[in-house]
């Protein structure tokens, strides 16, 4: 009580007096938290409003008054580490405040790589061709076809064809290249020529790829495999378009159905054995795009057969005997594209791989399984035969019985007659 009374008689004082700072600080006691009741607080600063006159507080710049040298360093530094806005930056800073340099033909292959790697090839090519006209062929020739190569990258990206086929060309034919770098060029051109529609010359390119890798693999180590999955994906393509000529709704006999199957097969088969090739050389990106090729080129024939014209003559029950029996005869490719398609996937999971083919493989796979169970497996199929079935021999009764019936009634007129 005496305690309560002494802290009003200290309230009410504050209320009327000054109140001073203690002098000794030592004795004032802090309450230690030992557990944290509360949840952590964000600081939001806001903006307060300037007066009139007060100027911005300028950032410092990183980058000033580095010299040429220095922001090259730090450039090639960023793109080694593969940050590609962070080195086209550098790069771009170099050539505006240095634009005399030594380091400006370096400057714009960077930025010019950069701008590649950001997919804008349109800003790129410039840069590139600039950089080109810097270099000489004979002194700087390894800077020279690599800067070429890049910009035929870009050539197709941008699908300028034409330029993509006269740049590898003259490479092919002014270069002694290495081993890796004259197949990406001849394969490189073979893509150039089969995209302007020079299928033959492509086809004679993708193949002198693939031979001079195989004649090389036994004596040099070759990290080609993007480009030999790419040469056989490519000459599974072309065998693809064979496949795809071959009409079987052309055929008039039996004897040329015959024949145009057979046709149309042995192109399947040749495609098919491309695009194995190009899954054997496990670059994941082509294996997953010719798996996905082959099971589309299944679906695609049985398709076509199930398109073919019926003969016109048909009841209604042997038009359905007839779908159900090519139905049996060509379900096979159905279960050949899942197989392949299945197999693609699991691959796929197994790698880590997802690009388009992949996610195109999973809608046609959802699709066909569909489709095989609705046109192979469902158990409709049988009833409509059935009731089919029921129906023409119906039909054929109530015919056997009219004619019954007609003979009788002319018996008793026969007789009168006599």
């Amino acid at each position: 009580m005496r305690l309560g009374l002494s802290a009003l008689a200290l309230i009410a004082m504050s209320c009327t007096t000054t109140v001073k700072r203690p002098t000794n600080e030592q004795h004032v006691k802090k309450v230690q938290v030992t557990r944290h009741r509360f949840a952590p607080t964000h600081i939001v600063g806001r903006p307060v409003p300037s007066s009139a006159g007060r100027a911005k507080r300028a950032m410092p710049d990183p980058l000033g008054g580095l010299s040429a040298a220095a922001l090259y360093e730090l450039a090639s530094r960023a793109q080694e580490e593969q940050h590609w806005s962070k080195s086209l930056s550098i790069w771009n800073r170099l050539l505006a405040e240095y634009p005399s340099a030594v380091q400006r033909v370096f400057a714009l292959l960077g930025s010019a790589s950069s701008l590649q790697r950001l997919g804008r090839c349109g800003e790129a090519l410039p840069r590139f061709e600039e950089a080109v006209d810097m270099l000489d062929p004979e002194d700087d020739a390894e800077d020279y076809v690599d800067a070429r190569f890049a910009m035929g990258s870009c050539y197709a990206e941008k699908r300028n064809y034409d330029e993509v086929i006269d740049l590898f060309t003259a490479l092919l034919d002014n270069f002694a290249m290495p081993t890796e770098m004259r197949i990406a060029s001849l394969v490189s051109l073979g893509v150039g020529l089969f995209m302007n529609g020079e299928l033959k010359e492509a086809r004679r390119r993708f193949q002198a790829g693939i031979d001079e890798h195989n004649l090389k693999k036994q004596s040099e180590y070759l990290d080609d495999r993007y480009y030999m999955g790419q040469a056989h994906f490519y000459l599974g393509e072309l065998h693809r378009t064979d496949f795809r000529k071959v009409d079987l709704a052309t055929a008039k006999t039996s004897e040329e159905m015959a024949e145009l199957l057979d046709d149309k097969c042995d192109h399947l088969l040749d495609a098919q054995m491309s695009y194995v090739r190009a899954i054997r050389t496990r670059h994941f990106g082509w294996a997953s795009a010719a798996a996905h090729q082959v099971g589309t080129m299944y679906e695609g024939l049985y398709a076509h057969m199930q398109d073919l014209p019926r003969p016109e003559d048909l009841t209604e029950l042997q038009s359905l005997e007839y779908k159900r029996e090519l139905t049996k005869k060509v379900a096979v490719l159905l279960r050949k594209a899942i197989k392949m398609w299945t197999s693609a996937l699991e691959f796929a999971a197994r790698t880590g791989t997802d690009n388009i083919w992949v996610r195109e493989t999973k809608k046609k796979l959802a699709r066909v399984e569909k489709l095989y169970f609705d046109e192979y497996l469902d158990p409709r199929i049988e009833k409509n035969l059935d009731e089919a079935s029921d129906r023409e021999a119906e039909a054929e009764q109530l015919a056997a019985q009219s004619v019954t019936d007609s003979d009788v009634s002319k018996e008793p007129v026969e007789e009168t007659s006599n």
